[in-house]
């Protein structure tokens, strides 16, 4: 099980915008920093792109006002996949469950490629300050299930509001303006 850290997004680390989740994995699911969008065309919550450069507190409240839910965004990579169908992005009150699938629908894989693919999916809706816990699942074309290795129960906090304002103005600081 691991904790969120209070710093930056980094590679391999968890870190948060309601929350970020980068996963570090072994064999064949090698995770890597990524902001991309999933390469699904399906309806699911995409993630969105961050803004970019220096935000005034209008921009920040207007990205983020004061009442809003909370959001976890569930970001990965893989090197290779054998056999992907896709994932499924579960999430549980407790580190040992029970895990329910938060995606209505499943997020494609590539099938068989030694190409890396980067996906994203953003869970909303939560109450803000609250921790949940996190794993993604692979599922094969035959209908076998696992967890991505390096994912098990990764334990997340919900920002609170001003957190993920300031989470924001640092990331988007970073960020150069394309």
């Amino acid at each position: 099980m691991r904790n969120c850290p209070s710093d930056v997004f980094s590679a391999l680390q968890i870190c948060s915008l309601g929350v970020w989740l980068v996963f570090s994995t072994e064999v064949s699911h090698k995770a890597f920093a990524s902001e991309a969008e999933t390469s699904s065309t399906a309806n699911l919550a995409r993630c969105g792109s961050l803004p970019q450069g220096k935000l005034t507190d209008a921009e920040l409240e207007k990205l983020v006002p004061e009442n809003s839910n909370g959001r976890v965004r569930v970001a990965w990579g893989t090197e290779s996949q054998e056999e992907t169908y896709g994932f499924n992005i579960l999430r549980a009150d407790k580190a040992d469950g029970p895990y329910i699938p938060v995606n209505k629908a499943i997020i494609p894989g590539e099938g068989t490629t030694n190409a890396p693919q980067s996906y994203c999916y953003e869970d909303s809706g939560l109450p803000r300050g609250r921790a949940y816990f996190y794993q993604i699942q692979e599922v094969t074309n035959s209908g076998g299930k696992t967890i991505v290795e390096g994912t098990a129960a990764t334990r997340v906090s919900v920002k609170t509001v001003e957190e993920e304002r300031s989470w924001l103005k640092k990331k988007a600081a970073q960020t150069p303006v394309n």
